[in-house]
């Protein structure tokens, strides 16, 4: 990402750029979201994204530290720090929101298809990924 800078903005401008994103998450359509959040982000940015919602799901499922790290492709200890700030109720609203999405376990497949992408084409040499 794009190096912005270290200061931190004021009370009233981090209010503004909340009232922004807060917009686009609730007033944009599903293509408008897409596309400013891939404009935004870096692609590891996102895939980062996706593995905390799928982190925070999995580990609200009660899948172990293990489980969770070797689907993810993380290390345990990470996993085990989340897990701690998980039961901390660091994440409590985001928690509620996967657990009150109607669509939950789309989001979750959506989210599960995401995450492998990167690894599939790690996986892979360059030639195999071109001809896929």
């Amino acid at each position: 990402m794009t190096h912005v800078s270290k200061a931190s903005a004021t009370k009233k401008a981090r209010d503004e750029m909340e009232k922004l994103l807060t917009s686009l998450m609730e007033n944009a359509g599903a293509r408008t979201r897409s596309k400013v959040l891939t404009e935004l982000l870096t692609s590891t940015e996102r895939v980062m994204l996706i593995k905390r919602l799928l982190l925070i799901s999995l580990l609200k499922r009660g899948v172990s530290t293990h489980q969770a790290a070797h689907y993810l492709k993380m290390s345990p200890s990470t996993v085990a720090r989340f897990q701690e700030k998980v039961r901390r109720g660091h994440y409590r609203h985001t928690s509620q929101w996967l657990r009150q999405t109607v669509v939950h376990n789309h989001v979750l497949h959506t989210l599960e298809q995401l995450a492998a992408i990167p690894f599939d084409v790690l996986s892979k040499n360059r030639g195999r990924v071109q001809k896929d």
